[in-house]
């Protein structure tokens, strides 16, 4: 774009706004394109949170969106309510980042989540087994588990839930 201002302003005149979600990982790429476009009058929204980088690997660690808001014409807002976290995981993340969220949810009443682990064929029982136990030591309800198990050995799908209640199969 830099040695084609046809383009850039055409992109500018076709693209006036650009609103961008999980800005946080604005790579360094992606940094050098926004800068030209907003160079060129391009209005840019971003929406993230600086702590939940993933993407260094190409640059991106949070820094772009974190230092935007300080620009001169910017207004900066922070997104301090927390709707998503069950509040142990809401407190523990803001004692790791130094923020101070408000939780909007409240803790789900029955404990609950999804587990993985290998297991041999012929252990099959042996694995139910344990997670029965495993259901049951968390108090959760055995009628509302399920254990998930391939059909073949080169499953790329998983058939319908097998359901397995104290009783049996």
């Amino acid at each position: 774009m830099q040695d084609q201002p046809v383009i850039l302003r055409a992109l500018a005149r076709r693209y006036p706004h650009i609103l961008i979600d999980e800005a946080q990982d604005i790579g360094t790429l992606h940094q050098v394109i926004l800068e030209q476009l907003i160079g060129a009058g391009v209005q840019v929204s971003l929406i993230g949170d600086p702590n939940q980088g993933i993407y260094e690997f190409a640059g991106a660690n949070g820094r772009f969106l974190a230092n935007y808001g300080k620009r001169a014409g910017v207004m900066g807002y922070g997104l301090t309510r927390n709707y998503r976290s069950v509040p142990s995981i809401l407190s523990l993340a803001n004692r790791l980042s130094g923020r101070g969220d408000v939780g909007e949810r409240t803790a789900p009443h029955t404990r609950h989540g999804a587990f993985f682990i290998a297991y041999k064929t012929d252990h099959r029982e042996k694995l139910i087994t344990g997670f029965q136990a495993a259901v049951l030591a968390a108090d959760l309800k055995i009628e509302r588990s399920a254990v998930l198990c391939p059909v073949g050995r080169r499953q790329t799908s998983w058939p319908a839930i097998r359901h397995r209640q104290a009783t049996g199969l």
